[in-house]
């Protein structure tokens, strides 16, 4: 709930990161998928251990797991959801237990943060299954709205900049 707080008021407010660092979902426009992040100070030694470190820290609603790649200092983290993946399905909200794949790599002064994939468990079929989210025509009515069947979509970029913030944050006060 701290991180949904702190997206929230993060992307309201517009207050230490320019527009252009936001995960958005916006009609005509793809999906950002990758976000890079000036850490002055740090080597890429230091960015990949305290990621490995962050990764280990309590997260309220969200479990991150992390695979190393110690040879090219990359992480591509796992972080699952139990209810952000939603739609409205006759009058109602289904909620699906959600993960988003990202990769993080790291340089002298700077990371990336790029999203890989989103896939959600349907208990119907029993299996995972992939969601593009830059699939516009099925997102968004010709207005350009999001459909109302999905309109609870607009809640994975928030979760998506949430973990983008909250790392930036550890990164940048981390000694």
């Amino acid at each position: 709930m701290k991180k949904f707080i702190l997206a929230a008021l993060l992307v309201c407010t517009g207050i230490c990161v320019n527009a252009q660092n936001l995960f958005e979902l916006k009609y005509d426009q793809p999906f950002t998928t990758q976000v890079e992040s000036s850490v002055p100070g740090k080597t890429a030694a230091d960015l990949y251990l305290n990621t490995l470190k962050w990764i280990n820290t309590d997260m309220a609603n969200v479990q991150v797991h992390g695979t190393k790649h110690e040879m090219d200092k990359t992480v591509t983290l796992e972080a699952e959801y139990p209810a952000l993946m939603a739609v409205n399905s006759l009058g109602s909200k289904v909620t699906y237990k959600t993960r988003v794949y990202i990769k993080l790599e790291f340089f002298d002064n700077r990371y990336t943060f790029k999203y890989l994939s989103l896939e959600y468990y349907n208990p119907t079929l029993g299996k995972w299954v992939e969601f593009f989210i830059n699939d516009q025509k099925n997102l968004f009515n010709k207005k350009g709205e999001l459909r109302s069947m999905n309109k609870h979509v607009a809640d994975i970029p928030v979760a998506i900049n949430s973990l983008y913030f909250d790392l930036d944050k550890y990164l940048k006060d981390s000694k």
